[in-house]
Formats: structure tokens, sequence, C-alpha cells
């Protein structure tokens, strides 16, 4: 699948996938949150972030450096393997990438797990008082196995 820099005039359809998105997988989170959110998301996150978009629009990336901000498939998308794409894409342009993931979004940490992040510090999103970890990785380093070593 094709993935190419996100234009201006599809932020709106972004920010409805993001909204869309997040509703779905931060069910922990009232979505008033994430509502209250989208106009910041559409004037000042993803204006100033690296936006990646693969397929139709069916999915992406948002980048500041080397964080991953943002990564959102849609639903009818997921387990496709487009949100893999997409950070093997950033992997490829990047040493290291760093993230934050909600401790309660499961698929999310055991998907980046696979994609060959480690967990880091903990903290708490003061904006929603959400447990949070950080996830790092580093281009040639690999995860040591259990119970033994590479």
């Amino acid at each position: 699948m094709k993935i190419r820099e996100a234009k201006e005039e599809e932020l709106d359809f972004l920010v409805e996938l993001w909204y869309e998105s997040s509703c779905q997988s931060h069910h922990f989170i009232a979505a008033a949150y994430w509502e209250e959110n989208k106009a910041l998301m559409r004037t000042l996150y993803l204006p100033l972030s690296y936006n990646l978009v693969i397929g139709d629009c069916d999915g992406f990336i948002s980048m500041m450096g080397n964080e991953i901000n943002a990564l959102f498939i849609s639903p009818a998308q997921i387990n496709k393997g487009l949100g893999t794409a997409l950070v093997e894409w950033v992997k490829k342009e990047n040493d290291t990438l760093t993230l934050n993931v909600y401790a309660q979004n499961k698929h999310a940490l055991q998907f980046y797990e696979k994609m060959g992040f480690v967990l880091g510090e903990t903290s708490i999103d003061e904006a929603i008082g959400e447990k949070q970890y950080r996830m790092m990785w580093e281009k040639g380093k690999s995860k040591i196995e259990k119970g033994g070593s590479t």
C-alpha cells in the first residue's frame, strides 16, 4: 500500500479518523475528552506534525522529530498490516523512536512490543489521570529473549 505525506485538505478527515479511533481504542476515557480536543488536533497538533497516510487515508501516523504522536487506523482496516507498514516506514527514517501509550490500551501495547519497542518509564497523563508508558525503539537493538540472551 502506498504511504505518502498527508495533504492540508485531508486534515479534517484525519481529525475525524483520530476522533473515531480514539473513542473506540480508548474506551476507558470519556468521549467528551476527545470531542473537546478536536479543534486542537486540527489547528495545532496535526499542522505541527509530519503526517503520513497510508492507502486512501485508511490510516495515518504523526511524527514530531523521532516521537510518534499518533498512529490511527480506520476501524474497518484494523489487523490488515497498515499500522505495521506505517511504523516500519518511520523506522527506516529514524535511528530511535519514542512514544507514549496508555496502560489500559492493551492492544497498542502488544502491537508496539511486537514492533520492537520496549517499555520505559511510567507516568500519569495529568489531563485525564490515566497511567501511561513511555516506549522506545532503537535501530539495531533487539529485545533479549526471555530466559536467555540473543
